[in-house]
């Protein structure tokens, strides 16, 4: 590699698992096996009642941090905000703990952020996979400030969708919990009354 860990910007990143034994350590190998070499990246096990806690322990000493949470929260919103009130990274974002980030993601999004300070949060291409991990579904979906205001704000796909911590900062620094299952789109309309949304 040529670039130093000091050129590249920090990426952190945070997944929640919920009862996702079958899955989390694929989640997790797709991020640690980018060796990306400036990456903060923190599990959470919230509460499950399957072996997960079990599959994320294997990776701990490769982990910024894991940690587990017992008992039930009938959001992910409580598990992800203790884990990105934790992190220290110039560019954020959250996977779940049923998806994957494709070879060399974080490579990639470096590079975006780097090249172009005038971009404080982007999404790349929806893609979908099925249960083996193959790639059954991907396409470009352009979504702007205007679909948000007309209603149409199907699909900004949170899973490939970064942002700078400034602008998370801007937006008010957590995730709100009173849509607990649309908290991701409750972001992204804060994100749109502070910068532009790129793809």
């Amino acid at each position: 590699m040529t670039e130093s860990i000091s050129l590249l910007p920090k990426i952190s990143i945070v997944t929640n698992c919920y009862n996702h034994a079958n899955f989390v350590g694929e989640t997790i190998e797709s991020i640690l096996s980018q060796e990306y070499p400036n990456l903060e990246y923190i599990v959470i096990d919230d509460g499950s009642t399957d072996n997960s806690w079990d599959g994320i322990q294997r990776y701990g000493e490769r982990l910024t941090g894991c940690e587990r949470l017992e008992g039930y929260r009938d959001t992910p919103v409580i598990a992800f905000n203790s884990g990105l009130k934790k992190t220290t990274g110039e560019i954020m974002m959250w996977l779940n703990s049923d998806d994957i980030l494709l070879p060399k993601s974080l490579f990639a999004v470096a590079k975006i952020f780097s090249e172009h300070p005038e971009v404080e949060w982007f999404t790349g291409m929806t893609t979908t996979i099925n249960q083996r991990g193959e790639i059954v579904n991907s396409k470009l979906r352009l979504k702007h400030q205007y679909d948000f205001l007309i209603g149409n704000w199907r699909v900004i796909q949170q899973e490939s969708t970064f942002w700078r911590r400034s602008l998370w900062e801007k937006a008010g620094g957590k995730l709100e919990g009173e849509k607990k299952w649309a908290f991701d789109t409750e972001l992204w309309t804060r994100f749109f009354q502070h910068a532009e949304h790129y793809h």
